[in-house]
């Protein structure tokens, strides 16, 4: 989780959020 955590971090708080969707699509796949 804290690699998932940083990655959002680094991205700007907009894309953050679409990101943070993808990524948990992602993950839960």
């Amino acid at each position: 989780p804290w690699d998932y955590y940083k990655v959002i971090q680094t991205i700007p708080g907009d894309q953050a959020y679409m990101t943070k969707a993808e990524s948990k699509c992602a993950l839960w796949k």
